[in-house]
């Protein structure tokens, strides 16, 4: 690589966590611009290690059939298409994220968030760029005697039951 991976990716003009729709959009947009210069391999090594985890901030990464390329917090997704995976209430998840196109896509689920260790609502953006798939999201903060969320639970894919965390 021409540059320390950690320079392309996290630019100096980023978007704070203060504003988590900004901060997704161009969290995403720089795993985006280290694909465009470094190549997938780039991605793939820079975006399954856990140091690029970012507190509850990850990039996951598709190639262009929907096979995950890229999933640190969740390792055994990586090989495993985001079709078949399914929401913690049962839902077809990965069909949802998988309808995004070049213009991206908005998706809110339970899903667990790697800093908290709790599943929580997220608002993800996803987007597509030369056929991969682009996302990464926000857990929305947790309200003082919100429904309890599911527990005990991980993300399924198709044809799998849950496990405990």
């Amino acid at each position: 690589m021409t540059a320390p991976v950690t320079d392309t990716v996290m630019p100096m003009d980023m978007p704070t966590t203060d504003d988590p729709e900004a901060f997704a959009v161009a969290f995403v947009q720089a795993a985006i611009d280290l694909y465009k210069s470094e190549g997938s391999m780039a991605i793939a090594t820079y975006y399954n290690d856990p140091a690029s985890i970012n507190g509850q901030w990850y990039v996951f990464i598709t190639d262009a059939n929907d096979i995950f390329v890229a999933h640190a917090p969740i390792q055994r997704l990586v090989g495993t298409d985001l079709k078949e995976v399914m929401g913690l209430d049962g839902s077809a998840l990965g069909e949802e994220i998988a309808k995004a196109t070049e213009t991206g896509l908005w998706i809110e689920y339970l899903w667990p968030n790697p800093q908290s260790g709790m599943d929580e609502m997220k608002r993800t953006w996803a987007i597509r760029h030369d056929g991969y798939l682009f996302a990464s999201g926000y857990y929305k903060p947790v309200v003082e005697d919100a429904t309890p969320t599911i527990e005990d639970s991980v993300p399924t894919t198709e044809g799998s039951m849950p496990s405990g965390n």
